[in-house]
């Protein structure tokens, strides 16, 4: 949803409304705008955390997901153990994009993924339905589950509805962002990424 910032009325954001039992929290600004979405949005700059009585959820908004997994990466590594997708993925995106992207965001951080989409034909554009709740298996190491909802894909995913479902937090093993005596330190090693992006943004090359 569109939404004004608080200080300059004639900037605008593509913004989530975050709330709790005791009402509205706050509101997180996407920070990655694909086509059209710069033609009247800003790009947030600030990631967004609600912490709850099960512990703390990140929230994100479609194109956050599923082409910049740093976003979701920086939620796990602050004990985010779900993370919230709100999406609007239509069938000119292509089939690709969203289920194998958020299935395999499961399996890379060990964590759960509640998404809602839209569904169905919206002025020009069809969107793809499929809203889930996807989180690590229980049968089999490095999967992913259903835990509700459709894929994408699915033959009824546009189909409007409800879905819930009661899910085990302690499944979310976040593995890679914990300590491993073996190496001393996490598997998931941001001090040497800050290293390579820093390098990155030197290059004459960056952004070409």
């Amino acid at each position: 949803m569109p939404a004004k910032d608080d200080n300059d009325p004639d900037t605008l954001y593509n913004a989530l409304a975050v709330f709790s039992p005791e009402g509205i929290v706050g509101a997180y600004h996407k920070m990655h705008l694909p086509a059209p979405e710069p033609n009247w949005a800003t790009r947030g700059d600030s990631p967004f955390i609600l912490e709850t009585e099960w512990g703390p959820f990140g929230i994100a908004i479609c194109y956050d997901n599923y082409c910049f997994p740093e976003l979701m990466r920086y939620y796990v590594s602050k004990g985010c153990r779900l993370s919230v997708n709100s999406t609007a993925l239509a069938h000119c995106h292509g089939p690709y994009l969203g289920s194998p992207t958020l299935e395999s965001a499961v399996v890379q951080n060990g964590i759960y993924i509640a998404s809602a989409n839209l569904g169905g034909l919206d002025v020009e554009n069809y969107f793809w339905g499929g809203s889930s709740i996807i989180g690590p298996g229980q049968k089999h190491a490095w999967s992913y589950y259903y835990y509700a909802g459709r894929k994408f894909t699915d033959e009824d995913a546009p189909e409007c509805e409800m879905f819930t479902s009661t899910i085990d937090l302690s499944l979310s093993s976040r593995y890679a962002f914990k300590f491993n005596p073996d190496v001393n330190g996490t598997d998931w090693r941001p001090d040497k990424y800050i290293e390579m992006l820093k390098d990155t943004m030197s290059s004459p090359d960056y952004g070409k």
